[in-house]
């Protein structure tokens, strides 16, 4: 399309440039400067109309002409690129013409060289097929040998075929199949397998054949399919992993036996233990069962090892390769027993059937009690508890398997139960015994001051037992507290045991005593005034104790002549034996106390005394006082019997024994015999006494119900608040009856009655003051001293009144002291 459009330009550019040569020659050959010097052929005529008509197209002809003339130069220009264009197709055309000749020369020559090379080709694919063809032929030639040497060895195999056997081997137990044979079942399979050497190829993948099956819950088979040889190798180690597994057990049961040894020695030495009460079989249980447990444990323990032990002789057993099973395993078994000896266990098991039979027995729970426990005294029973088992596990003296080790548990557990009964019964003394023990133990005397009913006559002599004092012998100003007290110690102090030879506590009195061996003896002042003064080496320091002998003066407030002798003598034998004083304890106790008894301990010389006073606190039960003054004391008791409800209580102070009767029969009287009061009296039995307190409702009394007497249903006090005093009048030389006001120390100990078992009503018929005489006046100081002259002289004590007069808590005045003197001398004595 291009040349098309080309060829018309060329032809037109030709006749412009003939038009433009013409005008050029036409130009040539007219001299340019004589075409500027020409003048116009008409100038010298007159201009006209066709003269500038002629000019105008002068004028136009000159710019066509100039027109003209750059068209020509433009188409001169077009032409002469035109040419030069086709000069170069021209000369590309014959450049391509020359490459093309080229190529067909270099074409034939490549014709020429691959007729060679097909040549060569086919000269050495000719060569090489000669060269297959003589192979084949020698390899024909080793076929046929090979295959007559395989005949050959084909009837020598059907030859060794027949001697293949395949046998089961049946009742193999589960236990050996899974512990021995399954875990090293490869090795097994080429113990046997190499067992016949060199053998043929042919039977490698085939001979032996080793497979197993279970037949039942208990035995499997295993089949082998082999040689003889095979069949004896697969005998014989089938034979030693029986060997190794039968030694297995062997030193399990032996393992087991030892264990169950050392459990029924440790068992026979528990039953050995004296006294066997429930709390100890209790403990035995627990001890046997953790016992059990920790054989249990350590069986397990042995078994693993053991298997572990005979997993590695398993390969070798099969290949008979290592020691005897029978050799090594014992030697494995002693090993074990010398690495973990299973009675290092005892000891840490025993202070586990420790905590176990606390969990059992000690309860902080509220509804375990009457009484929501406070929570100081929570905090003390634990601390007395967590104070025995830290004692359990740090005293040496507590370690070991042996009889004596185990006959030291039983009075740790009687501590415990100790403990927690006086815990239990929540009398407000147990609070602040953990500091009241340790004065007691840091000290030789301590007076006690407390509250009515906080239990330091029950509660305290209970305490002491359970810290390891040997004995405490408690003092009571009558008869009747002796016992009761007793009866209750041993009925709320758990000590598990129905023979009264082994109750916590016994009474002595005089005429009459109940288990008096008993760790906690209550006795008469009278009694103990008697063998301080009639036994001054009754504690010695070559007395063996092992901590110590507690004496235990209480209601020290009533100041009785037997007790200010027990005071003075007990001061006597610190004084001139301060050595015994690792030996004996004493306790100095009341509700009130004057401050002259601490003062005569304080100044004994070389002797660690203090005094705990616990702060007064309000009775279990709430108490009103009520005044009646001056009324009858009938009269009320009428009015309180008609209001009083089934099983409530009555009792009422009078100042004698014949008011104490008198009442009684005038009651009687009043209420037509529907009113049967009962008297309290010293003289009576202490088992009437007894009685009368659980079976009668009203009750009259001297001093005698003041101390030391919980009623079990009291709700009413009458008190008159008068009481008769034995004096001794000098100058008639007799002692009388003198009826004197009741000190503020007595006045406590009757409303002290109340508030212990129920809510109460006091009703006073007195109007005195009672704080005006705080502590009565001391009978010593007020009585005929000739018979404590003549006891005192008789005594191994030697002396009389002048020498033991410093020993005594208020002395007696010196003119009472000679009159007896000399009443002695008239008397020749």
């Amino acid at each position: 399309m291009s040349q098309e459009t080309e060829i018309p330009i060329t032809q037109n550019n030709a006749e412009n440039e003939s038009d433009i040569n013409c005008e050029n020659n036409y130009n040539e050959s007219i001299p340019d400067d004589t075409i500027s010097v020409l003048s116009p052929p008409v100038e010298l005529l007159a201009p006209s109309a066709d003269m500038e008509t002629l000019k105008q197209i002068l004028a136009e002809t000159e710019k066509e002409n100039i027109t003209l003339k750059e068209q020509c130069a433009l188409n001169e220009a077009k032409v002469l690129q035109l040419v030069s264009s086709a000069d170069g197709m021209t000369q590309k055309h014959q450049i391509e013409l020359e490459e093309a000749k080229k190529r067909q020369v270099e074409k034939g020559q490549e014709w020429l060289d691959i007729e060679v090379q097909l040549k060569q080709k086919h000269e050495k694919e000719k060569e090489m097929h000669e060269q297959t063809i003589s192979t084949i032929l020698v390899e024909l030639t080793s076929l046929n040998d090979k295959r007559k040497t395989s005949e050959k060895r084909e009837e020598t195999l059907k030859s060794m075929e027949k001697n293949i056997r395949i046998c089961q081997y049946s009742g193999i137990h589960l236990q050996v199949m899974h512990d021995c044979f399954l875990p090293r079942f490869d090795s097994l399979v080429s113990y046997v397998k190499e067992s016949v050497p060199n053998i043929d190829e042919y039977f490698i993948d085939q001979i032996p054949k080793v497979t197993f099956e279970q037949m039942n819950d208990a035995t499997y088979t295993i089949t082998v399919r082999g040689f003889p040889a095979h069949h004896t190798a697969f005998v014989a180690a089938k034979q030693r992993i029986y060997n190794l597994s039968n030694s297995v057990n062997s030193a399990k049961e032996f393992y087991q036996r030892d264990i169950n040894r050392i459990i029924r020695l440790t068992t026979d030495t528990l039953m050995a233990v004296q006294g066997i009460t429930k709390i100890w079989k209790q403990y035995c249980t627990a001890l046997t069962q953790l016992l059990q447990e920790k054989s249990i444990e350590y069986v397990n323990r042995f078994n693993v090892h053991i298997k572990e032990k005979s997993r590695s002789l398993i390969e070798q057993s099969i290949c008979g390769t290592s020691t005897p099973p029978w050799i090594e395993l014992p030697t494995c078994t002693n090993l074990f027993r010398d690495e973990y000896p299973f009675k290092n266990e005892i000891e840490g098991l025993k202070h586990q059937a420790l905590d176990e039979f606390i969990k059992q027995n000690i309860s902080f729970q509220r509804l375990k009690f009457d009484q929501i426990p406070t929570k100081r005294s929570v905090n003390t029973i634990k601390e007395f508890i967590s104070q025995i088992q830290l004692t359990f596990r740090t005293n040496k003296k507590y370690e070991g398997y042996e009889l004596k080790h185990f006959s030291l548990i039983p009075d740790l557990l009687q501590q415990i139960m100790i403990y927690y009964s006086c815990y239990a019964v929540q009398l407000p003394l147990f609070e602040s015994s953990k500091e009241l023990l340790d004065k007691i133990d840091k000290n030789t005397v301590t007076t006690i001051t407390t509250s009515t009913g906080s239990g330091k006559s029950t509660l305290l002599p209970s305490l002491l037992i359970a810290e390891g004092y040997d004995k405490v012998i408690v003092t009571q100003p009558r008869r009747l507290p002796c016992r009761l007290i007793s009866k209750r110690v041993n009925e709320t102090i758990q000590t598990d045991t129905t023979d009264i030879s082994q109750k916590l506590a016994g009474w002595a009195v005089s005429g009459a005593k109940e288990n008096q061996n008993a760790k906690i003896l209550y006795i008469t002042d009278g009694l103990l005034k008697e063998r301080l003064l009639h036994d001054e080496n009754f504690i010695t320091a070559d007395t063996r104790v092992a901590k110590s002998i507690v004496l235990f003066i209480d209601e020290v407030h009533e100041r009785s002549v037997n007790i200010d002798l027990c005071l003075a003598l007990l001061a006597r034998i610190l004084a001139i034996r301060p050595n015994i004083q690792s030996k004996l304890k004493i306790i100095v106790s009341s509700a009130t106390l004057d401050s002259s008894v601490p003062n005569l301990f304080r100044n004994i010389p070389n002797i660690s005394f203090t005094e705990f006073e616990m702060p007064q606190m309000g009775t279990r039960y709430s108490v009103n006082k009520i005044a009646r003054r001056n009324e009858n004391v009938l009269d009320v008791v009428l009015e309180l019997y008609k209001k009083r409800e089934r099983h409530d209580q009555i009792l009422c102070f009078v100042n004698s024994v014949s008011e104490v009767n008198q009442c009684c029969r005038l009651l009687a009287e009043l209420s037509h015999g529907t009113i049967d009061a009962v008297a309290l009296v010293q003289s009576q039995s202490p088992k009437v006494q007894e009685k009368n307190l659980e079976t009668r409702s009203v009750f009259f009394s001297t001093t005698v119900a003041e101390t030391s007497l919980t009623f079990p249903s009291l709700k009413y006090v009458v008190d008159t608040g008068m009481i008769n005093v034995p004096v001794y009048d000098s100058k008639s030389k007799r002692t009388v009856l003198c009826e004197v006001r009741a000190a503020e120390s007595t006045i406590k100990q009757r409303l002290g009655r109340l508030g212990r078992t129920r809510p109460g009503e006091y009703y006073y018929l007195y109007n005195f003051n009672v704080k005006d005489q705080p502590y009565p006046t001391p009978h010593i100081c007020q009585s005929d001293l000739t018979a404590i002259e003549f006891s005192l002289r008789r005594s191994p004590v030697r002396s009389g009144l002048h020498y033991m007069q410093k020993f005594f808590p208020d002395k007696p005045s010196q003119d009472a002291i000679n009159m007896a003197v000399d009443e002695l001398t008239k008397l020749g004595q």
